[in-house]
């Protein structure tokens, strides 16, 4: 019954079709409106919720310590000496002009590096390297000795074999940081290029937090302005080659444009901006709708040569409305368990995705035949050669049936061995590749710095001035020491080594006198010495919180997998519990982390999504379709080709990143689609009274071709976003492409096995 009133409705679309034509437009400019709002959000904070745990733990140390973003300008010098005249000059250089950039408010380098000095009657606290000295090469070779022996010196702003050095640029962000991030960043490129091109032989890196936003704006920014051309141009290019009328090819055009601008219109309504992940929807949307278009119009092309336009055009919507509302419902709720992730931005594109699907749906209805019908007739029918190709598949699954369910079992069990060895590791330095510059910057890093990994740990005493307690700085230096001995550990910066130094030069000076003063009163005394010895702008907040309950320790790590970080996280717990006590406790978070547990997280999550998801688009299928049978047969065909995917992704690559967890449902609400239409053409054939033999057929006749189009479009749609040098997005291309290619096989071959040996097995039964 609904099927006949759409029909009679698309009747009357076609009879005005200028009329819907114009309506359809001034819809698609009302939406359009939309994308005025929009702009870029390259914050990695993103990815997190508000509410995260972590997050606010990150948030609530940076507040507590003065946490500022910066950027790290590393610098290699010609003779891979930091240590030397011409060195120390470069050195200078580079700060000074790394001084004028936007919102810097502050540079920490060896130059205003406080070391501490002392004389028979007072502590003096000086500039570890002044640029007059330069020229004084046994004081240079001094200085290179002390920082290789400073703690708080080495590996963090010199390299321990001296050949690398680091300027790191305190900034202060506007509530804007969008703009303010992308100027600050150019404005760091251009003076790199000046200094290198100035001298040949050095290497300056940048890295740190906002370069690290920088680069996601810039992978978005990439794939929104070169990937999804390409992928709009292939599809023209495969559509043209396989439809062979420009008309349609330009009907098609204008309804994906349509869907395009729809959805981005969309997000600037509701979402505000793109980010790196959300920034994928529009070409999601794209090939989405390629494929109902598709369908349409291989149905329209069947009958127009012995029926005419109009009337063909009903007939191709009759047969076709019923797959294309129904996949548009099941692709929606395969979106829409990507709201089981932890990470907002696959809730926003799971979102969106769904949304827009109907977009795809509405135009596809009633733009499309419109526009199909203003043009010319095609001469050339596109997709009425298959009858062979379907003569071959059902002679295949008729003979070999079981030896294809058999050999899909084999599959199954083959992938259950390997997709446990999918392991969770999550960076977000490896979601570039190796030749973007902040990649390079972080592995450049790695390799000479003690690393841009980290933990940020802020331990409380439990009281105010709680610092001041020999037993409580005591236990920090127990957990410093400890941290240190850790595997993962390249280095512990905090005030402990500050203080022991001061302790130190306030007594005798010797070895013996690098320790915590014994008396709360002395470390209150060395302490405010301490303050009070710090030059205009110095504070000692970053370290120390201002109540002077709590410390923090800077922990640097080495290139860890996920499960090492979180090993090394629970183990610093346990260390906490069995050595301080009830009142004093300790935070940790750092973006290493975050990243970490949401990915780690997302997995679990991601896994109720996938079951709640599967559970309802059988029962919308098997509701839809009036038969059990039928609801099973989808699940079965749609969970395969994931599953096949996932285990030879745990054999071959083994690593799994959050785009991993949420492929699942993007593929699930894109394969689906060739489910319905092959079951919902098979039951109005078979409901009809003709044999369940020529149901298949016609099933597989009219469907098969336009499956075999959609299929090479979407897949190389994915191709060109598999291209992507951002990992996320490379990842869902890769996968998901893999899925539909072995979707379609399973819906075509697979799934009519399926059916010929259920029916086989009643007969046998009944007899």
């Amino acid at each position: 019954m609904r099927v006949n009133k759409l029909v009679d409705f698309s009747e009357q679309s076609i009879k005005r079709r200028i009329v819907f034509t114009w309506l359809s437009l001034l819809v698609i400019v009302g939406l359009t409106m939309g994308v005025t709002r929009l702009d870029f959000n390259s914050d990695y904070r993103v990815f997190f919720d508000e509410e995260y745990t972590y997050l606010q733990a990150y948030d609530a140390i940076s507040e507590q310590f003065s946490f500022q973003d910066s950027i790290l300008v590393i610098v290699k010098p010609p003779n891979n000496q930091a240590f030397t005249e011409d060195s120390v000059n470069l050195l200078h250089q580079v700060e000074t002009f790394y001084a004028e950039v936007d919102y810097v408010t502050s540079v920490d380098s060896i130059f205003n590096y406080l070391s501490i000095k002392s004389t028979e009657d007072e502590i003096e606290l000086s500039e570890f390297l002044l640029p007059e000295h330069a020229q004084n090469e046994q004081l240079l070779k001094q200085r290179q000795q002390e920082a290789q022996q400073d703690l708080l010196l080495s590996g963090r702003l010199v390299s321990k074999a001296s050949d690398v050095a680091v300027i790191q640029l305190m900034l202060s962000l506007p509530q804007e940081r969008g703009p303010a991030i992308a100027t600050i960043a150019k404005q760091a490129y251009q003076l790199k290029d000046k200094l290198e091109s100035q001298y040949p032989k050095v290497e300056i890196y940048l890295s740190g937090g906002v370069m690290l936003d920088f680069a996601f704006m810039q992978a978005g920014e990439r794939d929104l302005l070169t990937l999804f051309p390409m992928v709009f141009l292939i599809a023209l290019v495969l559509l043209f080659f396989i439809l062979r009328s420009w008309w349609q090819v330009c009907a098609t055009l204008v309804v994906m444009s349509g869907c395009i601008v729809m959805t981005l219109g969309l997000i600037g309504y509701v979402f505000g901006d793109l980010n790196i992940i959300t920034v994928q929807a529009p070409l999601i949307v794209l090939i989405l709708g390629i494929a109902d278009s598709i369908h349409l119009i291989s149905g329209y092309n069947k009958e127009v040569s012995h029926m005419g336009p109009a009337k063909a055009m009903v007939r191709a919507m009759k047969v076709n409305f019923k797959p294309m509302f129904l996949t548009t419902i099941t692709t929606a709720f395969g979106f829409l368990s990507m709201n089981f992730s932890e990470s907002p931005p696959f809730n926003d594109l799971g979102n969106i995705t769904a949304i827009s699907v109907f977009f795809a749906l509405g135009l596809t209805v009633f733009l499309l035949p419109c526009l199909l019908l203003l043009g010319p007739i095609p001469k050339r029918v596109s997709f009425d050669h298959n009858s062979r190709l379907t003569q071959h598949i059902q002679s295949l699954v008729k003979r070999h049936d079981s030896k294809i369910i058999l050999l899909s079992i084999g599959l199954c069990l083959f992938a259950a061995l390997h997709v446990t060895d999918n392991v969770i590791d999550d960076d977000a330095i490896r979601y570039f590749d190796r030749d973007t510059d902040f990649r390079q910057a972080a592995d450049f890093a790695d390799q000479h710095m003690a690393g841009v990994r980290d933990i940020l740990i802020a331990v409380d005493s439990g009281e105010t001035e709680g610092v001041y307690e020999p037993d409580f700085m005591l236990k920090n230096q127990s957990l410093i020491a400890w941290l240190r001995q850790q595997p993962e550990v390249n280095n512990v910066y905090s005030f402990i080594d500050k203080l022991k130094s001061l302790n130190q030069h306030t007594l005798s000076g010797l070895a013996t006198d690098f320790k915590v003063p014994d008396s709360s009163e002395s470390i209150a005394q060395l302490v405010l010495l301490y303050e009070m010895s710090l030059p205009y702008g110095y504070e000692i907040n970053h370290l120390i919180s201002m109540d002077k309950s709590s410390i923090k320790l800077h922990v640097f790590l080495k290139n860890l997998s996920n499960s090492e970080l979180l090993e090394l996280e629970a183990r610093i717990y346990q260390w906490q519990q069995a050595n301080f006590s009830s009142s004093q406790t300790l935070m940790m978070s750092s973006p290493s982390l975050m990243f970490a547990h949401v990915a780690h997280n997302n997995i679990n999550k991601m896994l109720e999504g996938w079951v709640i998801a599967i559970l309802v688009i059988s029962l919308t299928l098997a509701l839809a379709l009036g038969s059990w049978q039928l609801g099973l047969f989808a699940m079965i065909t749609n969970i395969l080709p994931a599953f096949l995917v996932y285990g030879g992704w745990g054999l071959w690559v083994g690593e799994m990143n959050m785009a991993s967890a949420v492929v699942f449902s993007i593929s699930l609400g894109i394969v689906v689609d060739d489910t319905v239409h092959l079951l919902t053409k098979f039951q109005d054939k078979y409901q009809q009274g003709f044999s369940f033999e020529q149901s298949v057929t016609y099933s597989l006749e009219n469907s098969v071709a336009a499956l075999i189009t959609t299929t090479l479009v979407l897949c190389s749609g994915l191709i060109i976003l598999a291209q992507s040098s951002f990992a996320i997005n490379s990842t869902i291309g890769v996968m998901t492409c893999f899925i539909i290619l072995l979707a379609l096989l399973v819906d075509i071959i697979l799934l009519p096995a399926l059916a010929h040996y259920w029916r086989r097995s009643r007969r046998a039964s009944c007899e």
